[in-house]
């Protein structure tokens, strides 16, 4: 569904108040805070685990905040950075919150799959401008690879297996 069809769509079933509060919300806002969020992320490269943590919490307007329980997730990262996976698949980008987590406690020449089913609100899970943002998590040697695909279809599952080169999973995280 194009950005128009869903502006349309939200126009006729909710008003021109939710309309633009959407824009704002989806497109204005994240515009700004984009190349914020970026040199943030930048720079936070080589900060601690825990630094790192408490900043995708706190992120610029919830852009990055991870849809999990806070203390749930921090177990989780914990238990993966004692032995790092080198092959990650998260299927359930949203935000990109635990994207960013994991790609802190994968190796350093990790190679992370984040698969996303396109078609919410505006269009997709995640709009296409965050794609820049989601790449510059890799660290070292790291690569992500942003699949826009239902997870579901056999399609997919060959776009991963091309993408793991024959490898195995090390580690798979479901949240979609």
């Amino acid at each position: 569904m194009s950005i128009f069809k869903s502006a349309y769509q939200i126009l006729q079933k909710h008003g021109i108040k939710e309309l633009l509060s959407t824009s704002f919300k989806y497109y204005i806002i994240p515009l700004i805070l984009l190349p914020m969020i970026m040199i943030k992320i930048r720079i936070m490269r080589r900060r601690s685990f825990n630094e790192i943590f408490a900043f995708t919490f706190k992120s610029y307007y919830t852009m990055l905040k991870p849809l999990q329980v806070k203390s749930e997730i921090r177990s989780l990262l914990y238990f993966l950075k004692k032995n790092p996976p080198k092959y990650i698949l998260e299927i359930g980008t949203a935000r990109g919150g635990t994207l960013l987590l994991f790609s802190k406690v994968a190796a350093k020449d990790a190679r992370i799959i984040s698969v996303d089913l396109p078609g919410g609100n505006f269009g997709a899970g995640y709009p296409l401008w965050m794609i820049p943002a989601f790449k510059s998590f890799a660290a070292d040697q790291q690569k992500i690879i942003l699949l826009r695909k239902d997870s579901h279809l056999p399609s997919t599952f060959k776009s991963i297996k091309k993408s793991l080169k024959k490898e195995k999973l090390d580690f798979l995280f479901i949240d979609g």
